[in-house]
């Protein structure tokens, strides 16, 4: 028999984002990513390259990382939901002023939340 494979996702969450409104608002399908149906595909990929049975695999944590405004109206809820509805787990740093001049929040260290958690 063979053995189980594991499978561990992590998200860049504003990437994940614009992906998705990319989907929703240019692409044919004109609708967003579900996260339960691009597991079911990631699954079946990696069955199919490791050349085993799609049983033999399956996702066993999935986490996505995205930096919040410190006006919670402004966050994208509905996205969120989809996540959450998908079982991914989530892992938010807030968003940071610019001090470059310009007035405006930037994501940072989000990454490296996200490297540190992929490590263990």
């Amino acid at each position: 028999m063979s053995e189980e494979k594991r499978i561990a996702i992590f998200y860049d969450g504003y990437y994940f984002y614009k992906v998705n409104q990319f989907y929703e608002r240019v692409h044919k399908r004109n609708a967003p990513i579900k996260i339960a149906g691009l597991h079911r595909f990631i699954v079946s990929e990696v069955a199919n390259e490791l050349k085993t049975e799609i049983s033999l695999c399956r996702i066993v944590e999935s986490h996505y990382f995205m930096g919040t405004s410190p006006n919670p109206d402004r966050d994208q809820t509905g996205f969120e939901y989809n996540f959450t509805v998908g079982g991914v787990s989530a892992h938010r740093l807030p968003l940071m002023k610019s001090y470059d001049g310009i007035r405006m929040l930037q994501e940072k260290g989000v990454d490296v939340l996200l490297a540190l958690e992929a490590e263990f």
